[in-house]
């Protein structure tokens, strides 16, 4: 199959990751993990609490490069399901310490999701935020010193204008590339 590719332009002219949320068949995420480690398209992955069992991020704008890396993932034992996000637009931030606790929420969103998005931009704790086509309307990285301060973000940007509905997926163990 043959994905056309539109490149997203921001401000900036930054590309946003690709993000796949995967799930897994129980007994199998430690060994879906280790295959997924030798992956170098993949930037950071990083087994969750909730409806899904891990996070990709993928440092590519080429639908084409990305389909072809899911549709390899999807082979391997244990894989379940792929949920793959497209980033439209948002912002990102440096990138959080490695010894940093993650986590990311999904928003629903009755505003235009722009201006959530840039009202998002003020919140400290925010790693990035990314409107994206699909079941969600916002997709959100929150990074922090403690889970204290993760929960404290998590409160602050459910608080914000305009957020209709979200659920917090936590990271452990994440590995970086």
């Amino acid at each position: 199959m043959q994905v056309t590719t539109t490149q997203v332009e921001s401000k900036k002219s930054m590309i946003f990751p690709s993000l796949a949320f995967l799930s897994v068949e129980p007994g199998y995420l430690n060994k879906v993990v280790e295959q997924l480690r030798s992956y170098r398209e993949i930037q950071f992955l990083s087994p969750l609490t909730g409806r899904f069992d891990l996070l990709l991020q993928v440092n590519s704008s080429d639908m084409n490069e990305v389909y072809s890396l899911i549709s390899k993932i999807r082979s391997i034992p244990g894989v379940r399901a792929t949920h793959t996000y497209f980033p439209i637009d948002g912002f990102l931030n440096a990138t959080p310490k490695r010894d940093e606790v993650c986590a990311f929420m999904l928003i629903n969103t009755r505003a235009e999701p722009k201006t959530l998005i840039n009202n998002l931009k003020t919140i400290t704790g925010v790693w990035g935020a990314y409107s994206v086509p699909g079941e969600f309307d916002i997709i959100v990285s929150l990074h922090a010193r403690d889970y204290n301060e993760l929960l404290s973000t998590v409160q602050k940007v459910a608080e914000v204008q305009g957020v209709y509905a979200s659920e917090t997926l936590i990271a452990f163990r994440p590995v970086w590339a």
